[in-house]
């Protein structure tokens, strides 16, 4: 969901600026808190129409942690690192069928990836940007199609 300045979220008809999070991929406003039953949420925005165009086979993400060295004199001759930036990536491979991937290329998507078939819906969630695209054919099988994305914010984990 993209939300834009005119947008707001209300709790029991009082808006409310602080105490949620907004998970965009997906649509989620996640309170702080736990509501109350009787808690009544409204939320304005904007949605994305989004299509199904993957159809894939496998797939893989690769969540990553970047560092930067805080050696001080106080170490003890030992290199110190803290957590700075965080980030994922992925790739998947589907049945070649057209070129949608390739026209897709450099824009950002909204990535859902399944863990199972069923109706369950458990998934991980969030926008990427396709930075790749591979196609092979061999002589005994089906054309394939790989691409490889980068992640564009949080990836949220749907289980």
């Amino acid at each position: 969901m993209a939300v834009g300045c005119n947008d707001y979220s209300k709790k029991n008809g009082t808006v409310v600026s602080s105490g949620y999070k907004l998970e965009r991929a997906g649509g989620y406003v996640v309170f702080d808190s736990p509501l109350q039953p009787t808690d009544t949420v409204t939320v304005s925005g904007q949605a994305l129409t989004l299509i199904q165009c993957g159809g894939f086979f496998n797939w893989s993400i690769d969540f990553e942690q970047e560092t930067t060295e805080s050696t001080t004199f106080a170490s003890g001759g030992w290199k110190e690192y803290t957590a700075t930036i965080k980030g994922w990536k992925g790739s998947a491979e589907a049945y070649w069928g057209d070129d949608r991937f390739f026209k897709s290329l450099g824009n950002i998507i909204v990535v859902k990836l399944f863990v199972d078939s069923g109706a369950s819906q458990k998934c991980f969630e969030g926008f990427a940007i396709i930075t790749s695209e591979g196609i092979e054919s061999a002589v005994d099988e089906l054309v394939k199609d790989k691409i490889d994305f980068e992640g564009v914010g949080e990836l949220f984990i749907r289980l």
